[in-house]
């Protein structure tokens, strides 16, 4: 499926910026009120799992072919 080109680049534009910056945000207001209440061992340990299982994810999409269908 080809999505067609927009032509309002400063639309586009600002409203990447604007989802960025609205995500910064919330992800920096989530860490610091995470970060008051939880160990920072066990985020570290949860952060390093999930991450982990998102690569082992990818490699299985990427070897059996799931993530051409997505393309």
């Amino acid at each position: 499926m080809l999505y067609e080109v927009s032509t309002h680049v400063a639309g586009v534009v600002l409203g990447a910026l604007a989802g960025h910056g609205a995500a910064s945000g919330l992800a920096i207001l989530g860490g610091s009120a995470l970060g008051g209440v939880a160990n920072p061992r066990t985020v570290q340990i949860v952060s390093g799992v999930l991450f982990l299982g998102f690569a082992a994810s990818t490699a299985f999409d990427i070897a059996t072919g799931a993530h051409a269908s997505i393309l």
